[in-house]
């Protein structure tokens, strides 16, 4: 939480906004950020496998204020969850091959306006990233 200074706590009290407010939540910080990856090395094989599972919590874009004397809600980015994936095979003793996949939920990315003077939140864009898939061929030699 972050408290608001008093010039903008009185602009939110004005007749024409009537949004009393004196604090609110900090911008770029989710609500929550969860994270689960698990790893294997395949013994013997030159294999490793990898997941990644991210959940971010609805998170604060851009605080309330008014303009031309109305009221401007908060804009949140909705919350979201990816997941990657990852495996590596060494080829030989110089090789590795690597193939990626990213963004494989490919969800949907939303920020919404959302106050409690104004009900529901009130969707303000939507797009999706689209999942990544990446090969890799590279070669180490270590001195």
């Amino acid at each position: 939480q972050v408290n608001l200074p008093e010039d903008e706590i009185a602009g939110f009290n004005l007749p024409n906004i009537r949004a009393p407010m004196t604090s609110r939540d900090m911008t770029n910080a989710p609500d929550h950020l969860y994270n689960a990856f698990i790893t294997y090395d395949v013994p013997g094989w030159g294999t490793q496998l990898g997941a990644f599972y991210t959940i971010t919590g609805d998170t604060l874009i851009a605080g309330a204020g008014q303009t031309l004397s109305n009221y401007v809600p908060n804009v949140y980015a909705a919350q979201y969850d990816t997941l990657n994936v990852s495996l590596a095979q060494g080829i030989g003793k110089y090789f590795k091959v690597l193939l990626q996949g990213k963004n494989l939920t490919n969800p949907d990315i939303r920020t919404v306006y959302r106050s409690d003077y104004i009900g529901s939140d009130v969707t303000k864009t939507s797009s999706s990233k689209g999942a990544e898939f990446q090969i890799a061929l590279t070669f180490e030699v270590k001195f």
